[in-house]
C-alpha cells in the first residue's frame, strides 16, 4: 500500500497473463464495471499486448482505503470465479 497525499492508497496486483481478458472485459466493460461499483481507479501498468505477451500483468487499483479494498475483494471474486 503506498498513501497518497490526499488520503487515497494505491495498491497493485499481479493478475496471471491468462486472467487478463477477463478482467478487462469484452471491450473493457468489465474493468469499467468494477471500478465504477467500487468507487476506485483500476488500470493495468502494461497496456500494450506485445509489451505483456505472456507476462502477468500488473493491475493498479487506487481510490480510498474502503474503495480499494472493495475492487480487490470483487476482482478476487471474479478470478475465483474460473
Amino acid at each position: 500500500i503506498q498513501p497518497h497525499p490526499t488520503g487515497q492508497v494505491r495498491r497493485y496486483v499481479e493478475i496471471p497473463a491468462e486472467l487478463i481478458g477477463l478482467v478487462i472485459g469484452n471491450g473493457g466493460r468489465k474493468i469499467k464495471e468494477l471500478a465504477t461499483d467500487s468507487g476506485s481507479r483500476i488500470q493495468f501498468k502494461t497496456s500494450k499486448t506485445s509489451e505483456r505477451e505472456g507476462k502477468p500483468g500488473v493491475l493498479e487499483v487506487q481510490g480510498t482505503a474502503d474503495s480499494v479494498d472493495k475492487a480487490l475483494s470483487m476482482v478476487w471474486e471474479l478470478l475465483q470465479s474460473v
